[in-house]
């Protein structure tokens, strides 16, 4: 299942969620947890009938993995959205990322449904190193049938993005949000603009004059 620009921007978006809300209260050590916060928030979604967060996760050597999902965190690293230390090993956000989820608070209350359900998994997992979060997660049932994660062979499809017609929900973004989102979240996008604002503000831009007929 192809998915849409705005699945990709809320996914980007409910990650950097995600990323903060475990940061704030406690330490994110690694891709490892967060992946699995990611996996649970998604399944709890499923179980409610929203269609919010639409990763592919699939059985690897760590538990559930997300191929889009590594490539949405890369994202919110280039962007400056998140950053990734090692020794010790701790995910966390940035002011960057700070700003965007307060410019975007009323994206977050259109969705509270979603952002509850996220903050329901955070909490459950607060101070669980992601070892224990895996080890949990292996002994959930595989959406849609009888055996356990950790039953699932490698490169076994675990969890799919909720079908849109068998939703009682889906994430809310309209298009003036999708714009204004996608401009806060880029960095460079971010940084065109105010070079645009600082020489409008300092006259360095040219008053067009029309030429005469």
């Amino acid at each position: 299942m192809s998915l849409e620009p705005s699945d990709r921007l809320m996914n980007r978006f409910l990650m950097l969620y995600t990323v903060y809300k475990a940061s704030v209260r406690g330490v994110l050590p690694g891709k490892v947890k967060l992946l699995k916060l990611l996996y649970e928030a998604q399944e709890e979604m499923a179980k409610a009938g929203i269609r919010g967060l639409t990763f592919n996760f699939y059985r690897w050597d760590y538990g559930p993995l997300s191929n889009e999902a590594l490539s949405d965190f890369e994202y919110l690293l280039a962007n400056e959205l998140i950053y990734y230390r090692q020794e010790p090993w701790e995910i966390g956000y940035t002011s960057r990322g700070g700003v965007v989820l307060k410019e975007s608070s009323d994206l977050l209350k259109q969705n509270q449904e979603i952002v509850a359900l996220i903050d329901k998994v955070v909490q459950r997992h607060l101070f669980q190193s992601g070892t224990q979060v895996r080890g949990e997660i292996y002994d959930h049932r595989i959406p849609g049938g009888k055996r356990k994660v950790g039953e699932a062979e490698m490169g076994e499809t675990l969890l799919k993005p909720m079908e849109r017609d068998k939703a009682r929900q889906i994430a809310r973004i309209d298009e003036d949000w999708e714009d204004t989102l996608y401009l806060l979240m880029n960095k460079r996008s971010m940084e065109a603009l105010k070079e645009s604002r600082d020489d409008i503000k300092h006259g360095r831009i040219e008053r067009h004059v029309p030429a005469s007929a």
